[in-house]
């Protein structure tokens, strides 16, 4: 039986956890202490950049992951990736939007 838990059954906690730590991440780069920091420091489009590789490392994580604690870090990862890619896209669209576009 293929598992990321050695063959065996994850309890419902551990799947419980392995769900919620990627909306973790995503809630911990969304804060507006944190994802402003990265917008404003290196730009919106290279904060696009930068959360769309880490999202491919996570995935890659996940991907590679034969123990339940890569799993979690991929999904760890990939979460982050996407608080702070739900932050910069907006932004980053309305600014290379024609002028015709926006309201």
């Amino acid at each position: 039986k293929d598992s990321i838990n050695n063959g065996a059954d994850l309890t419902p906690h551990e799947q419980g956890f392995v769900v919620g730590i990627f909306s973790l991440g995503a809630v911990m780069t969304s804060l507006p202490f944190v994802a402003p920091r990265f917008i404003d420091g290196i730009g919106r489009r290279d904060s696009t950049v930068l959360g769309a590789g880490a999202f491919c490392l996570g995935a890659g994580l996940q991907a590679k992951s034969q123990g339940l604690g890569l799993m979690i870090a991929g999904r760890l990862v990939a979460g982050i990736a996407v608080g702070l890619l739900s932050n910069s896209v907006p932004l980053y669209q309305s600014e290379v939007a024609a002028r015709e576009w926006r309201r």
